[in-house]
């Protein structure tokens, strides 16, 4: 199950992915996401806290943690899961990476789950290849006035 959220979630949006993530991955589903800025480290750790798989895919190369402070969170994962990337060791991060990283993130799940996003997020993106994809997608419902709902 991959799970895609905004890089600037609420509280709510980063409490309702750990336990999304750490339900899902408990129930016997490997969490799929990005490691990314904002929620994606909840969905990993999520599932490192229930003792199950997680992959993460990056959009840099396999040397190139990045964000920086994510660099415990993917040594972490290593050992239950694994880091994923298309890009040579030595890629840095570059805003264009990313959408090519999502496809990858959707083209590995059989069901996507959005718990929150902006209108021109990457999430949406990915969700939009999910469906390109024949892939389930999923959203948990939001409060009408949060932007991100």
């Amino acid at each position: 199950m991959a799970i895609v959220s905004s890089r600037n979630p609420s509280i709510t949006g980063l409490e309702t992915a750990h336990q999304f993530s750490n339900s899902l991955a408990r129930l016997g589903f490997t969490i799929t996401s990005g490691l990314a800025l904002g929620i994606d480290g909840a969905y990993h750790e999520g599932a490192l806290s229930a003792q199950k798989e997680t992959i993460a895919v990056m959009g840099t190369g396999l040397d190139r943690i990045y964000p920086t402070r994510h660099h415990a969170l993917a040594k972490k994962t290593t050992t239950l899961g694994v880091l994923v990337s298309e890009f040579p060791i030595g890629t840095p991060a570059m805003a264009y990476h990313f959408p090519q990283r999502n496809r990858i993130i959707s083209g590995l799940c059989s069901g996507l789950l959005v718990i929150e996003a902006t209108k021109r997020s990457g999430s949406l993106i990915t969700a939009k290849m999910a469906l390109e994809q024949n892939r389930e997608v999923f959203t948990i419902p939001g409060a009408i006035n949060n932007p991100l709902a």
